[in-house]
């Protein structure tokens, strides 16, 4: 009698578990917001493919249950999926109920799909629209200057998977582009032909539910439309040519230079454009100050900005070139020959150098108009192009700056507190320090490796760039068969840029957690983020994992930060100043720099400030600990600092002051 109650009591329980759970599936369905998201999603598709949209918003959803033709054979029905995504199960002609996107786990395999794409620079093609998740998975990767071109005949399908997605900002924006004919080829070069801005698909998703065959055959589409969309581009993008050509004949050489030369130390008159290669974010964030301060110069300036698909094919720079005509062109580590499509003759191309060594063939003065010249942040370049065979008359030194616009004091408020008041702050892209992510295949690399972090994290105050040599001399003692170039250039990249970034903020930043201080981590937002399974800054590895904030920009956002944390920590072994500590300095930022040995050279910290006096520099972990209690309890003195750093970087170090120097080396016989 009692087993006989425990199993009503059971199969009762059991009863109402799939009672609830039927209950709370249908409140989720309820309350999703389908109709919203699809009036959002076609109001965005409106401003750019009114016809598309329309087509889509005209499908009428064979719903189950509903007042449509209940005996057609395609029924659809909302669901919640077994990951606990909202997603619609259709009913076909063989009776069958089918998930959509072939999947009844949207969110997970959509995640394991795009973590088998490797996302390239270029613009994308995908197969259909599944379910959604992979192409708002596509898209939270991508960068702002690249589209997401989806192949999908059937308009309801697009329809469904709008009502599950907010596709808007990417559908405004032209990042996600429907192609919905049925002649795919002919669709996509007409849509090529009609947005001559887009740069060509590069790339096409294999998904795992085809075949290889069917996923071949799609690949070889793909290629045929892009194939035939090149050569129509091209010719549009010769006409283009052949007008600028015009324009640059009409033109002479004394309105350029009449144009840059500046009056009462201002630029009226000056057009400027810059021409972006999307390489990295400290490329894409020099060639928009720089501009900058041609601006505040009162020069008429042009940004490439990297957020929107179509402005970076050729047909799209050589018409803003023949748009703009301007006297002037930034270039970011690049020279007038690299620069894909023609570009006028009689326009002078400034190329702004970041101090990172170029590649093989890069460095060629062949490449350069008669009146181009290169700027180099660091001496060393600039010999190292004169070597090259760059004339003097076409390398100028000119040291690094800020724009002071863009980084300034402010008033900061509650907000900006409860976000970043913190004691110190540091920004920083912690990279791997796990020997295999280098390479570094032999057992004695892999030891000396090894010992290096090791010898770093225990005594990160011992370390400068002579220790490399050191280093040198015990991996030959090791038995490394390396020449002594490669291995010398390959220990200093990787002490300089790897271990800055790594060992040694870790060991001074756990320095102040130890001692209490408040302490918070920032990296820097990427151009694109990162995909899936991808770890760009490897953050889960470090003993400050808990101490991370996340990303931050590289505007509004970080000036708040500057302005609000009480201090922030710079970090640059190589003794070089890079643009994080002048657009902290601008913004009224107590900066505390770690020392190096080579603070004094040539483009050291002591080109830009005196320690002691307008920077505060620190050594050991113990040294910084107490340099940061006295200023967390000195008020004053830490405010007079920040005042005196401040107005050195104003006076001294703005890209205003910068541009007006680069002007007076064009304009100079």
């Amino acid at each position: 009698m009692l087993k006989q109650s425990i199993d009503c009591s059971a199969a009762k329980s059991s009863r109402l578990s799939k009672t609830s759970l039927s209950l709370a599936t249908d409140d989720i369905i309820n309350r999703w917001p389908a109709e919203a998201l699809l009036q959002n999603n076609l109001a965005a598709l409106r401003s750019r493919e009114p016809i598309l949209a329309e087509r889509i918003a005209q499908v009428i959803l064979p719903l189950e249950n509903s007042d449509t033709n209940s005996t057609s054979a395609l029924q659809v029905r909302m669901v919640v999926a077994r990951d606990g995504s909202v997603t619609f199960r259709l009913h076909d002609a063989n009776g069958k109920w089918n998930w959509l996107g072939f999947s009844s786990t949207p969110r997970l395999s959509g995640r394991a799909n795009v973590k088998r794409i490797k996302v390239e620079q270029g613009n994308l093609a995908m197969n259909g629209i599944g379910h959604g998740m992979e192409a708002k998975g596509v898209l939270d990767i991508f960068g702002g200057h690249q589209a997401l071109f989806v192949t999908e005949k059937n308009p309801l399908l697009l329809n469904l998977v709008l009502r599950l997605h907010d596709f808007s900002t990417a559908l405004a924006g032209g990042r996600l582009v429907f192609i919905a004919e049925e002649n795919m080829i002919e669709g996509l070069v007409h849509y090529f032909e009609t947005h001559p801005g887009y740069n060509l698909i590069t790339q096409c998703v294999a998904w795992p539910w085809l075949t290889d065959a069917e996923n071949h055959a799609y690949h070889q589409l793909i290629n045929q439309a892009v194939d035939a969309s090149a050569l129509r581009l091209q010719n549009a993008v010769n006409q283009l040519h052949s007008q600028l050509q015009e324009y640059d004949q009409q033109r002479s050489w004394s309105e350029v230079e009449s144009a840059l030369r500046p009056t009462n130390n201002t630029a009226d008159g000056l057009q400027v454009i810059n021409i972006s290669r999307i390489n990295s974010i400290e490329q894409y964030c020099r060639s928009r100050d720089a501009l900058a301060g041609l601006a505040q110069l009162g020069a008429q300036c042009h940004w490439q900005m990297s957020d929107r698909p179509e402005i970076m094919s050729p047909w799209a720079q050589t018409e803003r070139l023949l748009r703009q005509k301007p006297h002037l062109i930034i270039l970011i580590d690049t020279l007038r020959g690299h620069i894909k499509g023609a570009m006028p003759e009689k326009v002078i191309a400034a190329t702004l150098a970041t101090g990172r060594t170029w590649q093989d063939g890069m460095a060629d003065a062949t490449l350069m108009g008669p009146k181009d010249a290169v700027f180099t942040t660091t001496k060393q370049q600039h010999d190292e192009l004169i070597a090259a065979g760059f004339a003097h008359h076409q390398v100028f030194h000119l040291p690094l700056a800020t724009d002071t616009q863009r980084y300034h004091p402010l008033e900061t408020d509650e907000k900006f507190h409860s976000e970043y008041a913190f004691d110190v702050a540091l920004i920083c892209d912690r990279l791997c320090t796990k020997p295999e992510s280098y390479q570094i295949n032999l057992p004695t690399h892999q030891a000396l490796w090894r010992q290096l972090v090791s010898d770093l994290r225990n005594q990160p105050e011992r370390y400068s760039p002579q220790e490399a040599d050191k280093l040198i001399r015990r991996a030959q003692r090791c038995g490394v068969e390396l020449r002594q170039d490669d291995l010398q250039r390959f220990f200093r990249d990787m002490l300089n840029h790897v271990l800055a970034e790594a060992v040694l903020p870790e060991a001074y930043g756990m320095a102040l957690v130890r001692e209490g201080i408040n302490l918070g981590v920032w990296y820097n937002t990427p151009l694109r983020k990162s995909g899936a399974g991808t770890r760009l800054h490897y953050w889960d590895e470090s003993p400050l994992a808990n101490r991370l904030i996340g990303p931050i920009d590289h505007g509004e956002e970080r000036n708040r930060l500057f302005n609000t944390a009480r201090m922030i920590l710079y970090f640059n072994p190589s003794g070089r100043v890079e643009r994080l500590l002048l657009d902290a300095a601008a913004a009224g930022a107590m900066v505390l720099v770690r020392g190096s040995r080579d603070d004094r050279r040539t483009d050291g910290l002591g080109a830009y400030f005196t320690p002691g006096e307008d920077i505060i520099t620190f050594d050991t972990p113990a040294d910084l600990v107490r340099k940061v209690r006295f200023y967390l309890t000195h008020e004053p003195q830490r405010k007079a600092l920040v005042q005196k750093t401040c107005q050195t970087v104003i006076t001294r170090h703005s890209y205003q002051i910068r541009m007006r120097e680069m002007l007076e080396r064009l304009t100079t016989p």
